[in-house]
């Protein structure tokens, strides 16, 4: 389990540096960033699960806030088709996506590291 969290450490760090092209990079690349530190940093320390918790609230609050916006109009295929002003539903969809994905995670990371060794 510690090579997974490594690996998605390593992509949390990747769609950070990808949100410098972003219209709004610095709170996308704050929470990218601290989804990576909160897989790796706990590799070595398992007692520090706090982070991990704190960012996966972090992003399940702002999944809830911005899914009535997203959910009337979601469709799995705009995570897929280029941004283009003929689909303002795109940027959102993904958005929404990379939220979840980051609660999720947390989520694991967390009760990997409370669980009892």
């Amino acid at each position: 389990m510690r090579a997974a969290h490594f690996l998605v450490g390593l992509l949390f760090a990747v769609a950070a540096f990808l949100q410098l092209d972003d219209p709004d990079p610095i709170r996308w690349l704050t929470l990218y960033a601290l989804a990576a530190a909160a897989c790796w940093l706990t590799l070595e320390r398992p007692s520090r699960w706090l982070l991990a918790a704190a960012v996966g609230l972090a992003a399940l609050v702002w999944a809830l806030l911005l899914a009535p916006r997203v959910l009337p109009t979601f469709d799995w295929a705009n995570l897929l088709r280029a941004k283009d002003p003929q689909f303002p539903a795109v940027e959102e969809t993904r958005e929404l996506s990379g939220l979840l994905l980051v609660a999720v995670w947390m989520v694991v990371r967390v009760r990997t590291l409370r669980r009892p060794r």
